[in-house]
């Protein structure tokens, strides 16, 4: 379909053209510029590999379920739209029974920022944010069997931001949000799971700079 571009830059046959049902359906549909919706990290790598030639188009916007944010693709990282001083992490934690408390492993940077000059990795569980200003965020664990009693709390040295606590979730996402709230630069935030029965879950951990 050698076709034309129309004003949303749609690729569609011209009235000249021979007419392919398949390729020229895929390669308008290619063009179209379609927002959709991926279920999480994984998935959302995976769009270059079923893009045309392999590549991203730049931009390519999503929406990505499990943390429930639009997503942008620049041609090298993934970002939130409009937010420079956002990212994403992922860390295991495994719990112990007795309602001891543990903080993620390591935390894994999943989702590059814009600008990655505002938060880092500090130890195990936790991140230092080294820019002063007004932070937001998420504390999610995806627990693999029943937790029994449970709860997840964010603090910062003297003080919880944020917490949560609930019952026997039967493999229910934990949830937590917390801010937004002014953090001095260097302060470390440290992120905990209280559980009756010894598990092991998965954490995802957001946090954006909105000033």
């Amino acid at each position: 379909m050698a076709g034309q571009t129309t004003w949303n830059k749609i690729t569609v046959a011209a009235g000249t053209d021979p007419w392919n049902f398949v390729p020229d359906n895929k390669k308008a549909f290619d063009a179209a510029g379609v927002y959709f919706q991926v279920a999480n990290d994984a998935e959302r790598t995976g769009l270059a590999a079923l893009a045309p030639g392999g590549v991203l188009p730049v931009p390519t916007m999503v929406f990505q379920t499990n943390t429930k944010r639009w997503m942008t693709w620049d041609g090298a990282v993934w970002s939130v739209p409009g937010n420079p001083y956002h990212a994403e992490f992922s860390g295991p934690i495994g719990t112990t029974v007795g309602g001891s408390g543990e903080g993620p492993g390591t935390l894994v940077l999943e989702s590059k920022p814009m600008d990655s000059s505002f938060v880092e990795v500090s130890g195990s569980g936790a991140l230092k944010v080294l820019k002063a200003g007004k932070y937001s965020g998420s504390f999610m664990v995806l627990p693999t069997t029943s937790p029994g009693t449970s709860s997840v709390e964010v603090t910062i040295p003297g003080s919880k931001i944020g917490i949560a606590v609930g019952g026997d979730y039967g493999g229910k996402e934990i949830f937590c949000q917390f801010g937004p709230r002014y953090l001095a630069a260097n302060t470390v935030i440290s992120f905990v799971l209280v559980t009756t029965n010894s598990v092991t879950y998965g954490s995802y951990v957001t946090i954006s700079k909105e000033d």
